[in-house]
């Protein structure tokens, strides 16, 4: 996917906004879904809707205007839904497919590409491992250049750093690993 260009600004920061209300909308439906389903012992499975909507803005901007042909994604765990509402929206996922958040064999409350490989390009659990995963692979790429010859250029992305403040230290700073394993804050 290019990055929309168009001559003017203002209208791309309109088209932006207009598909991020979409965005915020689908992820609270599905996680409003997940929550009313039946479930046998009556028990709600939550789904970090403020997680959800503290990213939007952020993965709305990545995906529909500065991702490019190769770039991988490791998005913030707790904000699954709203890269599932994306993934809607791109075509890579039907309505059905909304409905089964959190569901026995359907999309995972964290990006597994283990249990959803067609839409997921780094796994990144439930603790904010979307920085470390993208350095790592980013670090992991450039290791495997330097020893078996140039590898296809791409960026390693992390939509979020840290999902979860871990003790008292600050969450990193939202960055993009290159494919020489160099962070740029984003």
């Amino acid at each position: 996917m290019e990055p929309m260009a168009s001559a003017d600004p203002r209208a791309d920061l309109a088209v932006l906004e207009s598909i991020q209300r979409r965005v915020l909308w689908l992820a609270a439906l599905s996680v409003h879904h997940a929550n009313t389903r039946p479930n046998p012992d009556g028990t709600k499975v939550g789904g970090h809707q403020p997680s959800s909507s503290s990213v939007v803005s952020l993965m709305t901007a990545l995906y529909f205007s500065a991702l490019r042909e190769g770039d991988l994604v490791a998005s913030k765990a707790h904000a699954s839904p709203v890269l599932y509402a994306i993934e809607y929206l791109r075509g890579r996922l039907a309505a059905d497919d909304l409905r089964s958040l959190r569901a026995l064999g359907g999309l995972q409350a964290y990006p597994s590409r283990r249990k959803n490989p067609s839409i997921i390009d780094l796994s990144t659990g439930s603790m904010g491992l979307g920085a470390v995963t993208a350095t790592f692979a980013a670090l992991a790429g450039r290791y495997v250049g330097d020893h078996w010859g140039p590898q296809p250029r791409r960026r390693f992305i992390a939509s979020d750093a840290a999902s979860e403040p871990i003790a008292s230290t600050p969450p990193a700073p939202k960055a993009i690993a290159n494919e020489r394993g160099v962070l740029t804050p984003l």
